[in-house]
C-alpha cells in the first residue's frame, strides 16, 4: 500500500521536514500524493531514502519558494533539471543531491544563486557544465562544492597530461572564490575510468586534491584511493618574509610536508609514478619487510 502523507496538512506552518524512507515505503509525492508541495512555509527538506520515492523539481520549486535547504540522499528518483530550481534563486542555501541518475542540467544553471553556500551533487551523472565557465561573480556565497562523478568538465580527467591545465583552472576558481573552504586537501577530480592508468583498487595515484594555504596560495597533488599522496604542486609565488600570512603559510607548508614523510609517493609531484615506478616502489617495500 502507498503511504498516505495527508496528515502533514495538519501542520501547514511546518518549517522543517525529514523523511526517512525504507525499501518498504511506496511514496509518489508528485502524483497521487502532492501533499509535500502544499507545505508552502517549508524551509528545510531532508529525504533519506532507499525506496521508490519520487520528487519532482518542476513542481517543488514554484510551490516551496521559502526553501533554504534541500537534501535527497540515495534513490534514483529526483525528476527535473537544475534550471527548474530558479524560483529558489534568492533563498536556497544548501543543495545536497546524491546518486540521482535522472537529474539533469548544468551547474551553471544555479551559478547566480545569491545565498547558495553548499553544493553537493555527487554521483549525479546527468549534471553537466564546465568549471572553465565559472567567473568571479558566480556562486558568490559558496563555501563547499562537491561535483564528484558528475559530467562536469574538470571533474573527470581523460589523461595525466590534462591534469596541469585542469588544476590551473580549479586554482583560478579558488583564487577568486575565497569563501570556498579548502583549508584541508579536498578531492576535486579523478582520472576517467577509460584512462589506461586508472586502477579500480591500488596502483598509481589516479585522483587529485586541492588545498588553500594561508595567504591564499593554492596547491594541488595526486593521491590514490588509500590517501597515499604525491608532493604538492604550488600555484603562484610563495609569500615573502614580512608579507601578511607569511609565518602562517610557512607553518602550514611544514605541516603538509611532515604529513608526507611516510607517503609511498613522496618525492613525486607531477606526473605521478607510472605503473612501472609504482611496481618498483611496492617491491622495495616488500624487500624492506623481509629484513
Amino acid at each position: 500500500p502507498k503511504t498516505d502523507l495527508r496528515a502533514l496538512l495538519n501542520f501547514r506552518n511546518l518549517k522543517e521536514l525529514a523523511l526517512h524512507l525504507s525499501m518498504r515505503a511506496n511514496i509518489c509525492l508528485n502524483g497521487s500524493f502532492p501533499v509535500l508541495y502544499e507545505l508552502r512555509g517549508l524551509q528545510k527538506l531532508d529525504v533519506f531514502q532507499q525506496s521508490n520515492f519520487r520528487l519532482d523539481l518542476h513542481t517543488l520549486s514554484p510551490n516551496l519558494t521559502n526553501l533554504r535547504h534541500l537534501s535527497c540522499v540515495g534513490g534514483r528518483e529526483i525528476v527535473g533539471n537544475l534550471g527548474t530550481l530558479r524560483p529558489l534563486r534568492d533563498t536556497l542555501e544548501t543543495l545536497l543531491l546524491t546518486s540521482q541518475q535522472t537529474l539533469t542540467g548544468s551547474i551553471m544553471d544555479i551559478a547566480d544563486f545569491s545565498r547558495l553556500r553548499v553544493i553537493l551533487l555527487r554521483n549525479c551523472i546527468g549534471v553537466e557544465g564546465d568549471i572553465r565557465d565559472i567567473r568571479p561573480q558566480h556562486f558568490p556565497s559558496l563555501k563547499v562544492m562537491d561535483l564528484m562523478n558528475t559530467s562536469v568538465h574538470g571533474v573527470t580527467i581523460e589523461s595525466v597530461a590534462d591534469a596541469t591545465a585542469i588544476m590551473s583552472t580549479w586554482g583560478q576558481v579558488l583564487m577568486t572564490h575565497t569563501s570556498l573552504e579548502f583549508d584541508e586537501p579536498r578531492l576535486v577530480a579523478v582520472l576517467s575510468s577509460s584512462s589506461p592508468v586508472r586502477w579500480p583498487w591500488g596502483g598509481p595515484p589516479d585522483r587529485l586534491q586541492m588545498v588553500r594555504a594561508p595567504g591564499n596560495r593554492i596547491g594541488w597533488r595526486w593521491t590514490d584511493n588509500a590517501d597515499q599522496c604525491c608532493d604538492m604542486n604550488w600555484l603562484g609565488p610563495e609569500p615573502q618574509p614580512g608579507e601578511n600570512d607569511y609565518d602562517e603559510y610557512i607553518q602550514y607548508r611544514r605541516k603538509i610536508e611532515e604529513g608526507q614523510m611516510n607517503s609511498l609517493f613522496r618525492g613525486f609531484t607531477h606526473p605521478p609514478p607510472t605503473e612501472e615506478e609504482y611496481g618498483e616502489l611496492r617491491r622495495r617495500i616488500s624487500r624492506s619487510h623481509d629484513f
